[in-house]
């Protein structure tokens, strides 16, 4: 069994396709012939006289990830999708090989029985988050032991097992010829630090602050039976007059599912409240996602992606202590170049 990583579009615009269709699709260029019984280099021949290369530099790279989804992926391997809507990773298992199916809007495709979805990101090594960071859209996921460590974290409900967790940084892994997503990297740095800091009543003090440090008045509950309030927040001199906000902090190993949200409304209402905010450190399911829209007037939800951005924009008007707690550094960088 090989394992590989199959991204869903550069901003992810293609996950809730992979998932409802249980299939994973070559998201990038719009090929209207078949790849089917194509050798690498007849791959390589076809891709040199794309109108979307830009690049002449970039034939090679994109034929060996054409000639991976349609010659090297086999029924039964492992495809990885790291998510773009939530901090978490897709698992799913290959069912069928490549096809060329017109009836989708990307008629390239394997079909994947998405059986291990939602897996939050926080429970897997930084070596092994690293090796999907890679902007790359197909790779195979081997070095460090992957495919054995993913396994036995499968094995173990996707825990990494005591006997095996190690950290490895981005200065002892090397990736020759690959372009990483050191912003992506970076986050999962940082989110490894505030969960290890401020998991459970700590993660409700942090999104107090954000909120103080974005203008409002904020309530913080005791520890103990809070009947689902944790933050009561309100814009307006002292609080009064603004927005009546309900805040709930879940710092669950898992994403929340509708019943969390069902209550929160009923709870928000309770106390008179115009509107809430559901911070789940590691997201909502992905069935959740349909919820949004209807939501959209009342709830706002916050993953840990959501955390860090607040973090980061208003880093600056935290309390010294919390900052001491949190030290960070801007840094710029060049961006991807295309």
């Amino acid at each position: 069994m090989a394992v590989w990583m199959i991204r869903a579009g550069k901003a992810g615009e293609h996950e809730r396709l992979f998932l409802s269709s249980n299939k994973a699709f070559l998201t990038f260029g719009q090929e209207t012939e078949t790849w089917e019984g194509v050798s690498w280099e007849g791959i390589r021949e076809r891709i040199e006289q794309e109108d979307w290369i830009t690049k002449k530099g970039q034939i090679g790279n994109f034929a060996g990830q054409v000639n991976t989804f349609v010659n090297r992926i086999k029924t039964g391997d492992t495809i990885v999708l790291p998510s773009k809507m939530a901090p978490t990773i897709h698992f799913g298992t290959v069912t069928s090989e490549y096809q060329f199916d017109k009836s989708h809007e990307i008629p390239h495709c394997l079909g994947v029985d998405w059986n291990n979805q939602d897996i939050p990101r926080d429970r897997f090594d930084q070596d092994l988050l690293y090796s999907l960071g890679a902007f790359i859209t197909v790779c195979q996921i081997s070095r460090n032991n992957a495919v054995e460590r993913i396994a036995e974290m499968k094995a173990n409900n996707w825990f990494v097992p005591k006997s095996v967790g190690k950290i490895v940084t981005a200065t002892e892994t090397h990736y020759e010829g690959e372009v990483v997503d050191v912003e992506t990297y970076t986050r999962d740095e940082i989110s490894k630090h505030l969960i290890r800091k401020y998991k459970g009543h700590g993660m409700e003090r942090l999104i107090g602050e954000i909120l103080t440090a974005r203008g409002y008045e904020v309530y913080h509950s005791p520890k103990g039976a809070d009947q689902g309030v944790d933050l009561l927040a309100a814009s307006g001199e002292f609080g009064f007059g603004g927005q009546k906000i309900l805040v709930q902090v879940k710092t669950q190993d898992d994403p929340v599912g509708i019943e969390v949200v069902d209550r929160l409304v009923g709870t928000m209402r309770n106390y008179n409240a115009e509107h809430a905010i559901l911070v789940s450190w590691n997201g909502i399911r992905n069935k959740v996602e349909a919820e949004k829209k209807s939501k959209f007037f009342e709830v706002r939800f916050w993953d840990r992606n959501d955390i860090i951005e607040e973090l980061l924009k208003h880093y600056d008007k935290l309390s010294d202590q919390l900052r001491a707690e949190i030290p960070l550094k801007r840094i710029w960088t060049l961006t991807e170049q295309d």
